[in-house]
């Protein structure tokens, strides 16, 4: 795949915080609280009840899902390689998913959107396929959150994928538990004409048997 496999380990770290655009034009994107919380698996009584806990949110682009997050008590933290949150800049590190700059251990739950299958994806037109720096990054958050804490990633791709396969090989080492679960998709359209010709309200539906609407959430066991 050409020097595609060495351009993300290439970048330097962007010094504008307006800086939103990758090589070969690819745009930075920034999905809100609520649909993060959707393609997590996570439930707004979750966050709450983790009040006082420390969450770390890679690759936030210009998400506002840990400044939502941090207003209902998280102490969130967001890495971005380019981007800083206008409304978050105090709460966000500029860094690589696979060189974080955290001790180990030190938070209860890390999280990443659209950034992790990026580095397993040749075909996904990104500058950023890159299998090693994916299992850096993978073993990156895993590092730095605490045994029995999180890494919940979204979105994974079908079983027998080399990160799926990599998540195995750690299982395997009894180093982490994992499980795939389908994240709560709202669809474009919200209601389902049914054969019966009534409507059915399809804003809850858990997925819709695409891949990308899965997560992994995975729990470090020592």
């Amino acid at each position: 795949y050409g020097k595609r496999l060495t351009d993300y380990d290439n970048e330097t770290l962007s010094t504008r915080i307006d800086q939103v655009q990758l090589r070969e034009g690819e745009n930075v994107t920034g999905r809100d609280y609520a649909e993060i919380k959707k393609r997590l698996g996570l439930e707004e009584s979750e966050v709450v009840s983790a009040h006082g806990e420390r969450w770390l949110s890679v690759g936030e682009g210009e998400s506002d899902f840990i400044v939502q997050a941090n207003k209902r008590g998280i102490k969130g933290v967001a890495v971005d390689s380019r981007v800083y949150h206008p409304e978050g800049k105090a709460h966000t590190v500029q860094a690589f998913a696979q060189n974080l700059p955290f001790e180990d251990q030190h938070f209860d739950q890390v999280v990443s959107v659209w950034l992790i299958q990026h580095f397993f994806r040749p075909t996904a037109g990104s500058s950023m396929f890159n299998p090693e720096a994916g299992r850096k990054a993978i073993l990156e958050m895993l590092r730095v959150v605490k045994v029995g804490g999180e890494v919940r990633i979204n979105p994974v791709m079908n079983d027998g994928t080399p990160m799926i396969d990599y998540l195995d090989h750690l299982k395997e080492l009894k180093f982490i538990d994992y499980e795939m679960l389908p994240d709560t998709k709202v669809v474009s359209s919200p209601y389902l004409q049914l054969q019966d010709g009534t409507l059915a309200d399809t804003r809850s539906l858990k997925g819709n048997g695409s891949d990308q609407y899965r997560y992994v959430k995975i729990r470090r066991l020592r």
